[in-house]
């Protein structure tokens, strides 16, 4: 229901499959192909049932390649937490709030919620959003450059790279997504820069 529009009738391959023999007059089904949806573990090919008389053209589909982004497929479906989803997604939302940051245990799930969650507030940010996986470092000075790598950024024009990264972001909507922060967490001026002085947001569920 998310990704689709008022007025605007979706069905799944398997449903199609058992009604496109039976369809009334005047009723056809318009394939839109395959999409990646939130929460799902992979792509579902969607039809749009189409009734003359009644508004039949949309905008494009609202789901995850509708907008800039680099997140994961992931392998099964997102159960459960729903109070969690909703709560993060609601700061994420606020414009009073530009970092949200999820604490907790190793192995209780922080990434995957961050994940599902940044899959279902992608609209919000038509700049993008982007996973940045600090997993492999342990420098804190490598944060920047593994930021401005992820979004393809280099140093230019006498600036250093997080002068680039402003300068770039600015006036862009885009949600950093920087998993396993913990390990890196004295660069936090640096990093924290970027929704100072742009419209960017950070989710840091580290």
């Amino acid at each position: 229901m998310s990704v689709g529009y008022g007025g605007q009738v979706l069905l799944s391959q398997a449903t199609c499959s058992l009604v496109e023999q039976d369809l009334p007059e005047g009723a056809s089904l318009r394939d839109l192909g395959e999409h990646r949806l939130k929460g799902l573990g992979r792509p579902l090919h969607l039809f749009q049932l189409v009734i003359d008389g009644l508004p039949a053209n949309f905008p494009p589909l609202r789901t995850l390649g509708s907008f800039p982004n680099n997140l994961p497929v992931q392998p099964t479906a997102f159960l459960g937490r729903e109070r969690e989803v909703g709560a993060i997604g609601d700061l994420l939302r606020s414009e009073n709030v530009r970092l949200v940051t999820l604490t907790g245990p190793g192995g209780t799930g922080k990434t995957r919620l961050a994940l599902q969650v940044a899959a279902d507030v992608g609209e919000m940010f038509p700049g993008g959003v982007f996973l940045v996986n600090l997993a492999p470092i342990s420098d804190p000075a490598l944060v920047v450059p593994t930021i401005a790598e992820t979004l393809a950024i280099r140093e230019g024009s006498g600036r250093t790279l997080l002068e680039r990264l402003v300068e770039e972001l600015r006036e862009q909507q885009v949600l950093l997504l920087l998993d396993n922060f913990e390990q890196v967490v004295s660069a936090v001026e640096q990093v924290t820069t970027l929704p100072g002085n742009c419209k960017n947001h950070l989710f840091m569920p580290g």
